[in-house]
């Protein structure tokens, strides 16, 4: 079903408006770190050179299925993914939350190790999964530079899992949440969270097990609940909690 629809997706080189849509296109791919070293004018090439297509997601569109192959991998334009690994006797994980810029699938093909779907309405680009091992007919330098990039950009996303693992590998929820807050906490001592049911999910609890967590950690002065943030206030009691 995800190989006819991308098949069906407009070409962002065809249509009414297309420079315009490519001229966009190609400004925010140039930021990422997947395009990093290459001009806006390659990037240009590269894109027609894959024959990419642009493509509108509704929330709660799947992209990707854990264990099955994709011949797509897709560039997250605008939006938010979640990315999780599911169970067979139902439920899922959640992994992390994917966000612009991201690279989703298994550039040169093999089974999804994860599942992905759209957790806001989502615009993605379609890139053939191939095109990241293969050099085209022009031999393009560039095509090499995009290649180096994106050993990069999975090397970053097996720190990010490899992170998850770690957490979740802590017996208790207050160690986890302890671990969590610790790495996103800002200079100024907050750390911003997902919604409580985001959060839970990501943490590999129950939301009421998640809110009795909290409130007892606050009761014991270790943090302070303002919202989605939350202020550290005993980070070397949170660091002895971790170990």
């Amino acid at each position: 079903m995800l190989q006819t629809s991308a098949a069906k997706s407009g070409t962002i080189a065809s249509g009414k408006g297309a420079d315009e849509r490519m001229k966009e296109v190609v400004r925010l791919l140039s930021a990422g770190p997947l395009f990093a070293g290459i001009s806006q004018a390659e990037i240009g090439q590269l894109l027609c050179c894959a024959g990419a297509q642009m493509r509108k997601l509704p929330a709660g569109a799947p992209l990707l299925a854990e264990g099955e192959e994709s011949p797509w991998v897709y560039l997250l334009m605008q939006g938010n993914a979640a990315v999780e690994n599911c169970f067979a006797g139902g439920g899922c994980s959640r992994l992390y939350t994917a966000g612009p810029g991201e690279l989703l699938g298994q550039p040169g093909g093999g089974p999804s190790p994860v599942s992905v779907h759209a957790q806001t309405a989502c615009q993605v680009l379609v890139l053939p999964a191939d095109f990241f091992h293969r050099i085209c007919g022009r031999a393009c330098d560039f095509h090499r530079r995009l290649a180096a990039n994106l050993l990069a950009v999975q090397s970053r996303q097996i720190w990010r899992l490899s992170k998850k693992l770690r957490l979740l590998a802590a017996g208790r929820l207050d160690q986890r949440l302890a671990m969590l807050l610790l790495d996103r906490m800002s200079a100024d001592g907050t750390a911003s969270l997902e919604s409580r049911e985001q959060l839970a999910a990501y943490l590999g609890a129950a939301r009421p097990s998640l809110s009795r967590t909290l409130m007892q950690m606050q009761r014991d002065g270790l943090i302070a609940v303002e919202g989605r943030a939350i202020r550290v206030l005993d980070r070397p009691a949170l660091e002895q909690l971790c170990l």
